[in-house]
């Protein structure tokens, strides 16, 4: 029930020990993407972008949102995997035996990479 308190303290981790803020890139690569899309309408409508709109279009989300599509993509992928463990192996009953292959078995991949 943790778990996207956990995934979203990695990525605050992952955040600190780079020095990059999340989505700096991307968030820069959004904002051009959408002046060019917010561009073409104008040229092709012959209209001006509204101007209470066109700011909140051009911003290119916060760092919350790209925290929370982060950690929604995360979760989503976990949850389609758990899904697929317990659907594909008779031996687990529920999600947390399920979750427990899973994780054991990312272990035991880990091991096998160093040669252990």
């Amino acid at each position: 029930m943790n778990a996207g308190g956990v995934i979203v303290s990695y990525f605050e981790w992952v955040k600190n020990i780079t020095h990059i803020p999340f989505g700096l890139m991307e968030r820069r690569r959004r904002e051009r993407r959408n002046l060019n899309i917010a561009s073409a309408l104008e040229t092709m409508t012959g209209q001006d972008f509204p101007p209470s709109m066109r700011n909140e279009f051009l911003e290119g989300g916060s760092e919350i949102d790209l925290v929370r599509s982060g950690l929604e993509d995360v979760m989503r992928a976990a949850y389609e995997q758990i899904s697929a463990t317990l659907a594909a192996r008779a031996d687990t009953k529920d999600f947390r035996t399920a979750s427990y292959c899973i994780a054991l078995n990312r272990i035991a991949e880990a091991y096998k990479a160093i040669g252990i």
